[in-house]
């Protein structure tokens, strides 16, 4: 067997800093979610998005510990081949806060 060296991942892609046009959202929104419950754990997939930056795939793991849920494991793969996600404002909602 001949295990090749692979090439670190240089982290998540980065994010632009919050404007008064783009303000901080401190989630990033939920694009597609998946859960499985056993019963005393639950496993997730979620696609989740960015502002300025590549959407990627979350996986975690939550156990039950005596009633009180505890998330075991996370992971996040940023999906590079996709393309950058830009902000796309909701009308209503900048329409309704300019007070029109």
């Amino acid at each position: 067997m001949n295990p090749q060296q692979t090439v670190p991942s240089s982290g998540p892609t980065k994010v632009e800093p919050p404007t008064p046009q783009h303000p901080f959202i401190g989630t990033a929104p939920a694009v597609y979610v998946k859960t499985w419950d056993f019963g005393d754990s639950v496993v997730s997939i979620v696609l989740q998005s960015t502002r300025g930056g590549k959407p990627y795939w979350s996986r975690r793991v939550y156990a039950n510990h005596n009633g009180f849920w505890k998330m075991e494991e996370s992971y996040h793969t940023t999906i590079q081949a996709a393309l950058q996600m830009q902000y796309v404002p909701d009308q209503k909602w900048e329409t309704s806060r300019a007070g029109n």
